[in-house]
């Protein structure tokens, strides 16, 4: 328990006020209560002006991952939304016309088929 202390003692921590009163419904295909979380911590961010710096959700995380990914898995993911998608969009124009959580299903999708994006998802860097 000792290390574990020491080490939050070097850690700059960031308030996150968390109001999900009324969000969560009891019935139906309504947002889970990750996603309803999501949206409380990127409303926080956003009230800080933070909201550019953190990935908050796997959609963050995938527009982040595809802004350094390499030329060519580029190239084989477009290659592949292109092929399956109506009006042969490139995930760029998803992104675009539908928004993030089209172009991250479409990135997902693609990238499953051929291989996974490398996303550290562990408490440290979120």
């Amino acid at each position: 328990m000792k290390g574990f202390a020491a080490a939050l003692q070097k850690a700059r921590f960031f308030p996150i006020v968390l109001n999900c009163k009324g969000r969560l419904a009891t019935e139906g295909q309504h947002p889970s209560l990750q996603r309803i979380l999501e949206q409380a911590i990127k409303e926080s961010l956003s009230r800080a002006g933070l909201h550019k710096r953190v990935a908050v959700s796997t959609t963050d995380e995938i527009q982040s991952w595809w802004q350094q990914a390499p030329q060519g898995v580029k190239s084989d993911l477009v290659h592949y939304v292109q092929s399956h998608y109506q009006g042969r969009p490139t995930p760029d124009d998803l992104l675009e016309k539908r928004g993030p959580e089209a172009f991250a299903k479409a990135i997902i999708e693609a990238a499953e088929l051929t291989f996974r994006p490398n996303l550290e998802v562990n408490g440290r860097w979120r």
